[in-house]
């Protein structure tokens, strides 16, 4: 059977929700179905109907149903608090409730719906950012704005979507519990919801639909990063910035770790500010398991590299603060640290390096900090002011 489907009003836009029905029906579509934000409908040919809405809670539902039936209005279908009848427009019959005073409370569970929704996230972004903060207190290290600066920079179409949803879910409840509230003023003084409404403002309308265009582009985006990420076995010549462990002076053969069950692989990833190459190497050199771990960050921006390597500094994976990083100097590098024998970090314009190894002692940090040296002197170097 043949089906349609649209877009429907938002659930706080009680009479533009009656009026886009009762339109609907002139034009030979009859309502069967509706969504969260879509709404079925099936062909009539005789389809004279008009459409109420009424707000109830699931309680409150099966009596009202109960009730209306009794004045000739049919059940047709519902989501949430929203529940759709309808009556053949013959029949002479307009209203649900025979003054509109009475239908102001029936809102209240509606409104109550659109409060919620808009706690909601709220306290969830408060209670994350509060356990974030909490757990790296106790361990002593990291704050959750150094930790966010990494996501923003790895996955900044998946963050800057998550703050355009969360945007645009605030702004729509708001919205709702205010256009809610103007309706049972309106009903309070005696005012049916089908009243003609006032159009939205065009800014109102276009803040609504711009949160949302980006929302889904953002995603969009987000979902290709995804689709675009490699991962693939590490080849025995480096393919991309990342040093290897042959550049350090280490020779072995690449096997797979006995502690990770990890063989050498690079994670090649890019987002709309930074490529990303996350590798792990191992290999058995003496009859020793040697491994390197690294984070290679080529910047869009070379601004961005200080607040990198001060995130990455405090957010390390064995020093406590940034305190315990030295200074090295490092012919062909901007900065170069060394923490406590097991990582380092490097910058050089819009490169930035944090390296994880099991250092036997300064010389083999140093010598692997001139390693990254030597590998930036092949790339190209920013432009001034990028």
């Amino acid at each position: 059977m043949e089906k349609k489907y649209a877009f429907h009003p938002k659930d706080y836009e009680i009479g533009e929700t009656e009026q886009f029905y009762t339109d609907m029906a002139a034009k030979g579509w009859r309502l069967t179905k509706r969504g969260a934000i879509l709404s079925r409908f099936s062909p009539d040919g005789n389809c004279a109907m008009q459409y109420r809405v009424d707000t109830a809670s699931p309680k409150e539902l099966e009596k009202r149903k109960a009730g209306f039936k009794e004045q000739g209005w049919e059940y047709v279908t519902g989501h949430g608090c929203i529940h759709i009848f309808c009556v053949p427009k013959s029949r002479g019959v307009t209203a649900l409730y025979p003054q509109p005073r009475k239908q102001a409370d029936t809102l209240k569970p509606l409104r109550k719906q659109y409060v919620s929704a808009l706690l909601q996230p709220l306290i969830c972004v408060f209670f994350l950012i509060l356990l974030w903060n909490v757990s790296y207190a106790v361990v002593g290290q990291g704050h959750f704005h150094v930790e966010f600066y990494r996501i923003w920079l790895e996955e900044t179409a998946l963050s800057a979507g998550f703050a355009s949803f969360l945007l645009w879910s605030v702004y729509s409840n708001i919205r709702g519990i205010w256009h809610i509230g103007r309706l049972r003023r309106y009903m309070e003084r005696g005012i049916s919801p089908d009243h003609p409404s006032v159009p939205a403002h065009p800014i109102l309308r276009f803040t609504d639909r711009t949160l949302i265009l980006c929302t889904v582009m953002l995603g969009g985006l987000a979902l290709f990063q995804r689709i675009g990420r490699l991962t693939y076995d590490m080849p025995s010549q480096s393919d991309g910035p990342y040093i290897l462990l042959s550049d350090m002076g280490v020779t072995g053969q690449r096997n797979q770790s006995f502690v990770t069950n990890r063989s050498s692989q690079v994670v090649y990833d890019q987002s709309l500010l930074a490529e990303h190459w996350d590798t792990f190497e191992t290999v058995e050199a003496d009859g020793k398991e040697l491994w390197m771990y690294q984070d290679v960050y080529h910047l869009k921006y070379g601004g961005m590299a200080i607040p990198l390597m001060n995130s990455l500094m405090m957010d390390a994976t064995f020093a406590k603060l940034p305190a315990d990083f030295i200074a090295q100097d490092i012919p062909g590098l901007d900065y170069a640290w060394t923490g406590q024998r097991l990582e380092c970090i490097a910058v050089s314009g819009d490169m930035v390096y944090y390296v994880t190894y099991p250092f036997h002692d300064h010389g083999e940090m140093i010598s692997a900090l001139n390693a990254i040296a030597v590998k930036c002197s092949y790339l190209p170097r920013p432009m001034e002011g990028s």
